[in-house]
């Protein structure tokens, strides 16, 4: 068994919370920005306010090497099995869904996201081969391995602006090879923390050589799953937290439930150092409760 430490606390800003972090602060460690999520012609805007009403250090996260469902007209958008749609990285709606960043997709390329598949007929269209409702910003994979850039256009423009409002933390979405970190690092001061996000095989082949060149590790459970699913991903997680001699932060789940709790408890005793929490702060009922219930489990 391990020995229970006072693990940080992370806590994702978004439409529920970005109003509340007064309220939030004595809970809290450090707030997240998700650039996945948030808006980029509003990014120094939402710095501002933060600064202006929180002492509470800010974090930024990097969209990264990840292919990702673009703008939509609607929250939620469905689709049937059989249909045929365009893929395009315009605003998606019932007849074609967008897809970020712009890639050359392929016949027979299969696109999944959101529990929903959808098989290349053609270089711009594609079947409904499994039908489902897909949301805006939500990670997709693609039946191939294709190169991305590590670092985005979006993500180099909040950098520009996060470095002159003095953010000192970053997490690397993503994080697969070394060479993102070094290359991340080449954008930012000298003294700011940079955590690898490692949320998938690549990430997990490259651990050791990553760890050493990063401030600490995070690893992102959902979208590791997607690649190697629960089971291995569970396993995985104990590992990494053993062997790591860097701080290891863990993204969670939290509604205040016995499986969410024990799910948390069993992290802090494995000797995870953080937990971040991501939709239940950003865009769930209650904010404020969650980072104070958070608060009694990792004290």
């Amino acid at each position: 068994m391990g020995v229970y430490v006072l693990a940080k606390i992370i806590a994702t800003l978004g439409p529920a919370s970005f109003h509340l972090t007064k309220e939030m602060d004595e809970y809290v460690d450090m707030y997240r920005i998700n650039l996945s999520h948030a808006p980029l012609d509003t990014l120094q805007e939402c710095l501002h306010r933060i600064h202006k009403a929180s002492d509470i250090p800010v974090c930024i996260d990097t969209e990264g090497s990840q292919l990702r469902t673009g703008d939509f007209g609607l929250k939620l958008n469905p689709y049937r099995t059989g249909d045929y749609i365009k893929i395009t990285d315009a605003c998606g709606d019932k007849t074609q869904l967008s897809l970020t960043p712009r890639i050359d997709l392929k016949l027979g390329d299969v696109i999944t996201t959101c529990n929903t598949e959808f098989t290349m007929e053609s270089c711009d269209f594609a079947k409904v081969t499994m039908g489902g409702t897909v949301e805006p910003h939500k990670a997709a994979s693609l039946s191939r391995e294709i190169e991305l850039a590590s670092i985005t256009v979006k993500d180099k423009s909040a950098i520009n602006i996060a470095e002159v409002l003095g953010v000192q933390t970053y997490l690397l979405s993503f994080t697969e090879h070394p060479k993102d970190i070094l290359d991340f690092r080449a954008l930012i001061s000298n003294t700011k923390d940079i955590f690898a996000k490692i949320e998938s095989t690549k990430g997990i082949a490259w651990l050791k050589e990553i760890e050493e060149i990063s401030d600490a590790l995070l690893i992102d459970r959902h979208d590791m799953s997607r690649e190697i699913g629960l089971i291995k991903t569970a396993f995985n997680v104990r590992e990494i937290i053993k062997k790591s001699r860097k701080p290891v932060y863990v993204s969670v789940d939290f509604s205040f439930t016995t499986e969410h709790i024990g799910d948390i408890t069993g992290l802090i005793d494995m000797g995870a150092q953080g937990l971040l929490l991501t939709k239940d702060t950003a865009a769930g009922p209650d904010p404020v409760g969650t980072v104070k219930h958070m608060r009694e489990l990792c004290s």
